[in-house]
């Protein structure tokens, strides 16, 4: 369920920079978040150069938006916002005036992975039990 979206002008990252982000806000999710690692999406998207606006300017801003399942603390989702800021910018060289992270709650009952109904954030080890073999899935 996590989903993070990564919102970049055309050529702005690079294969190995791209890789190096996707992994790095895996590993955050799962640090400060928890849940399962195959779960965890990122998606790359790019738009044309001279689309992109800050401020009513032209410019070439980096927008992260991430949707993950409600109920962790708002201290977790400031300390991720915090890692994402701090990773991307080291990766991808972006100004911090040119970059937005976000973080939105959506209810585990409002996702499915494979057919199934999410679970709620603790409860993952019941709910691996009873779906993880039908979904190929392990701790």
């Amino acid at each position: 369920m996590p989903l993070y979206q990564v919102l970049t002008q055309d050529g702005s990252l690079n294969d190995a920079q791209r890789a190096q982000i996707a992994l790095g806000l895996t590993d955050i999710h799962l640090d400060l978040a928890g849940g399962l690692r195959q779960f965890v999406n990122v998606v790359f998207q790019q738009y044309p150069v001279g689309c992109g606006f800050n401020a009513g300017v032209i410019g070439a801003p980096m927008v992260i938006g991430g949707s993950i399942r409600a109920g962790r603390e708002q201290a977790v989702k400031t300390a991720m916002m915090d890692a994402i800021s701090a990773l991307v910018m080291s990766v991808s060289g972006v100004s911090p005036k040119d970059l937005t992270v976000s973080i939105a709650d959506v209810r585990a009952s409002n996702v499915m992975e494979g057919g199934h109904i999410l679970p709620e954030p603790g409860e993952e080890a019941a709910w691996l039990a009873k779906v993880g073999p039908l979904l190929g899935l392990s701790a």
